[in-house]
């Protein structure tokens, strides 16, 4: 009768009571299944209350999918901690233009030629996300990645530097098909439900 949440919540809390500097603490994806910001600062607290025990540090190992946490104002820098990330190859960006233009056109033509390698090396910059590529590779339909991509910009920039744009054509349908008018707009309100959807949730 529980969510996935309140007994995530339940085992940590169990581990906050009985860790010793001699435990391991496996701690996956904690903070999942409620709003990005409440699991943000729960994870965040709780790594800091690991790394300060005066009794000593259990050995503690997080995976976790809040980037934010390379922010120092949310997660300070701290003898007991070590940042990392999963180790990917990516081919030479080349060519001129900016840091943006030249990682528009990496994820553009060279998506397939980013290999993961399954090991975890120190950083100290948020990682780089690469969900939509996974789609991309696991066959999720053109005009979805593209829409993604738009809400993935817009969730991206600055607060009120630019709104999500309206989608002029519905997914499944040709553009100028006067026929499925009406599905096109059925569509534009569920892809706008959607977006709305992940600025909220997000």
């Amino acid at each position: 009768g529980s969510s996935t949440f309140c007994t995530d919540v339940r085992r940590v809390a169990l581990l906050c009571r009985r860790a010793t500097r001699r435990s391991l603490l496996l701690l996956d994806e904690f903070g999942d299944g409620t709003r990005s910001g409440d699991g943000l600062g729960l994870l965040s607290a709780l790594v800091m209350h690991l790394a300060a025990q005066p009794s000593g540090t259990p050995l503690t190992l997080v995976n976790t999918h809040f980037s934010e946490m390379f922010d120092a104002s949310v997660l300070p820098e701290h003898t007991n901690l070590q940042l990392c990330t999963m180790a990917v190859d990516k081919p030479s960006d080349g060519g001129g233009g900016n840091d943006n233009e030249r990682e528009e056109a990496h994820a553009a033509n060279n998506a397939r030629d980013v290999r993961f390698r399954f090991r975890i090396q120190p950083t100290t910059t948020p990682p780089a996300s690469f969900g939509v590529m996974c789609a991309r590779r696991a066959g999720l339909p053109s005009i979805v990645l593209d829409r993604a991509e738009e809400i993935l910009k817009v969730l991206s920039a600055p607060q009120g530097a630019c709104v999500i744009p309206p989608r002029t054509t519905a997914i499944g349908t040709a553009p100028g098909d006067d026929d499925n008018s009406a599905a096109r707009s059925r569509s534009l309100r569920i892809v706008s439900a959607l977006a709305q959807a992940t600025e909220v949730l997000g």
